[in-house]
């Protein structure tokens, strides 16, 4: 049975400090992103701060910058490096980029 959290228990158990996934698990679920891919990211209690509004997180054409010296989690799509906060993923997509998908 899959568990359903809610947008307030996501946040509380951030504040907490209640990790849902560490950064070396959340690279490894980002192992697949090669350029051909897109990722979306839902960060618990971002709001606003986030490009777009609304927590969430999209980055097209996504590849995972190999682990460095600091241990961040970074994904970029060529022009920019965003870094991802693990214990702030409340869920990540990962779906095909629209060209790749259609192949054009």
């Amino acid at each position: 049975m899959s568990r359903k959290f809610s947008r307030s228990s996501i946040e509380s158990a951030s504040r907490e400090g209640i990790a849902f996934v560490t950064s070396d698990q959340l690279r490894q679920a980002l192992n697949e992103l090669n350029g051909e891919r897109s990722a979306t990211f839902a960060i618990a209690g971002a709001g606003s701060f986030v490009e777009g509004g609304g927590g969430h997180l999209t980055v097209t054409n996504a590849m995972l910058v190999p682990d460095e010296p600091d241990h961040l989690v970074k994904v970029t799509d060529g022009q920019s490096i965003f870094i991802i906060d693990a214990e702030r993923v409340a869920w990540v997509r990962i779906g095909l980029n629209t060209a790749s998908a259609f192949g054009t």
